[in-house]
C-alpha cells in the first residue's frame, strides 16, 4: 500500500515537472514579470500532493499498528484444571499477573509484559505466596517467554516453559487453552 502511494506521487511529481517545462506560456497571464511563476506554481501542486500522500501513509501506518495492538492479549484468561486454576491478567498499562490457586491458597507473580503478535515477554517482579494463613513476598528479576496463539475470541492458547507446574502438577510447556474472563 506504501509503495503504490509513492509510485503515486512520483508519478504525479513528473507528469507536473514536465508539463510545466513543456509549456512554460501555460500561466503566463498570471506572471506579468516573473518567469518563473511557471516553476513555482509547479512546487506548490507538487508540495501538496507529496504532503496528501504522506498524510494517507501516516493513516495507514496507524491503521497497521491499531490492528497490532488490538491483537495483545490484553484482558483476564483463566485456565482451569480441576479445583485448580491458573489465571493470567494483561492490563493495557503494561502490567501483568500470574495467579495459581489451590485448595491451601494461591501463588501470585506479578510484574510487566511486552508482547509481539506470538510472543509474550513477562518480566517477572515479585512471588507472593499465601498458605492458609502465612504470606511471604520474594522479589525476582525474572524474564518469562510465553507462546501464544488467539485461536478465537474468547480463548488464548499459552505454551511456556517458564510458567511454574500448578499445584496439580499440570505442565504449561504442553499447549494450554485459557479461556477469556468477563470485564467486570
Amino acid at each position: 500500500m506504501k509503495r503504490r502511494r509513492l509510485l503515486t506521487v512520483i508519478l504525479f511529481a513528473t507528469m507536473a515537472f514536465s508539463t510545466a517545462i513543456a509549456s512554460p506560456n501555460a500561466n503566463e497571464e498570471k506572471s506579468d514579470d516573473n518567469p518563473f511563476s511557471a516553476l513555482i506554481d509547479w512546487g506548490k501542486d507538487t508540495w501538496n500532493t507529496v504532503k496528501d500522500a504522506a498524510t494517507g501513509i501516516v493513516e495507514d501506518i496507524g491503521d497497521a499498528i491499531n490492528s497490532a495492538t488490538s491483537k495483545i492479549p490484553v484482558g483476564t484468561w483463566e485456565f482451569k484444571n480441576g479445583s485448580y486454576s491458573t489465571v493470567m491478567v494483561c492490563e493495557k498499562n503494561g502490567s501483568m499477573s500470574i495467579t495459581q490457586t489451590n485448595f491451601s491458597g494461591q501463588t501470585v507473580f506479578t510484574g510487566t509484559f511486552t508482547a509481539s503478535s506470538s510472543k509474550i515477554t513477562f518480566k517477572v517482579e515479585k512471588k507472593t505466596s499465601k498458605v492458609l494463613f502465612v504470606t511471604t513476598n520474594k522479589n525476582l528479576d525474572e524474564t518469562w517467554s510465553i507462546d501464544y496463539s488467539l485461536p478465537a475470541s474468547k480463548e488464548i492458547k499459552i505454551t511456556s516453559q517458564n510458567i511454574p507446574a500448578d499445584a496439580n502438577g499440570y505442565n504449561f510447556s504442553k499447549p494450554t487453552i485459557f479461556t477469556k474472563q468477563n470485564e467486570k
